[in-house]
């Protein structure tokens, strides 16, 4: 009964590990915005922002990243995807306490809401455990074309919107960019980050799985 109970504990980690993504982000946004402001009243302008020390945001997140991975070890990816939305719905407090962005109950309050509905209905349907592949079976999966183009797939998904991103970015300093086209900018942001995260999710469990074979 306790071993049937583990995937809660991938699930509390997992939940951990967004959240602490969410806030590594908001600290180095925050970090590389005061390091502007620094130039800026020094009378550099705009120019390069980057410090050669990282600041504690980025490692925070990329810690959490590490820390979510072990959430592989007690929970199915089948039940741990839909929690890669608490990144984007502790955002919303985040974002409001370290950046000053504005948070509105009525519109943001509502998103995060139906978020968080989705994000529980998708945990409690989901098979709280699968049925793993031994060893050659999934390298014969990994080897199937089906894999390959779906690796293409990603990979030119998250490279046509990053050229987009880096377009609309571009045309921004330029002209203020119209309703529509930062909708467009703003869905980058995500779709790249949605589909990075659940890359990360499929290879990191095969790259276990394939560990744990080879050992047993």
């Amino acid at each position: 009964a306790m071993t049937s109970m583990l995937w809660m504990v991938g699930v509390v980690i997992y939940s951990i590990g967004g959240t602490g993504q969410s806030l590594g982000a908001n600290l180095h946004r925050r970090h590389t915005s005061q390091q502007q402001q620094e130039l800026e009243a020094a009378g550099e302008g705009s120019g390069d922002t980057e410090s050669p020390k990282r600041g504690m945001g980025f490692w925070v997140f990329v810690l959490s990243g590490v820390f979510m991975s072990f959430a592989l070890f007690f929970a199915s990816t089948t039940l741990l995807a839909p929690m890669l939305l608490f990144v984007f719905m502790s955002n919303f407090v985040f974002a409001h306490f370290i950046n000053g962005e504005t948070f509105r109950w009525s519109k943001d309050g509502i998103a995060a809401l139906c978020v968080a509905i989705g994000v529980t209905l998708s945990v409690v349907g989901a098979p709280k455990h699968d049925s793993n592949d031994d060893q050659s079976q999934l390298l014969s999966k990994m080897k199937a074309y089906t894999f390959s183009l779906w690796v293409v797939l990603v990979v030119g998904t998250m490279g046509g919107l990053y050229l987009v991103q880096r377009r609309l970015v571009k045309h921004q300093d330029a002209a203020p960019l119209s309703p529509a086209e930062m909708n467009a900018l703003n869905l980058t942001y995500g779709g790249i980050a949605g589909a990075f995260g659940g890359t990360n999710v499929v290879l990191t469990k095969c790259t276990f799985s394939l560990i744990v074979g080879q050992w047993n």
